[in-house]
């Protein structure tokens, strides 16, 4: 599947139901700590908006564990048949997780834009311009 797929929102809907579901459950077996909103109101541990997730928890070493666990993880995905992935990887041709100061984490970009840039620029030019930029 590749983004602007048409049936890409459905699949994305489905996925933060399943995420949804996950971390309610995390919340109700307490290995998830939420955050109890005032004069008796509900637990709140998660929001979703669009395409942004927010996690709200207690800030303490185990719930930020158990949330990574919850969420990097996704504990099921062995048994559809996902494997995580370790940092650095490539997402749209970028480098996530990288050290972006280092020059080498940029040579991907630059490759690109050139090759873009080169293709451009013989297009637009006229047959005068070519050979005055040669």
């Amino acid at each position: 599947m590749r983004q602007g797929d048409p049936i890409s929102p459905f699949l994305f809907v489905i996925v933060m139901e399943a995420l949804s579901c996950m971390l309610d459950k995390a919340c109700e077996v307490q290995i998830m700590k939420g955050v109890h909103l005032p004069e008796d109101g509900s637990l709140v541990s998660h929001l979703f908006y669009a395409d942004d997730a927010f996690i709200i928890g207690e800030w303490c070493k185990e719930n930020v564990l158990n949330v990574g666990l919850v969420v990097l993880k996704w504990m099921i995905s062995v048994e559809v048949g996902c494997k995580s992935d370790s940092l650095p990887f490539k997402y749209l041709g970028l480098s996530v997780g990288a050290n972006m100061n280092r020059i080498v984490n940029w040579r991907p970009v630059y490759e690109i834009f050139d090759k873009r840039l080169s293709l451009w620029k013989s297009v637009v030019l006229s047959i005068g311009g070519r050979v005055t930029l040669i």
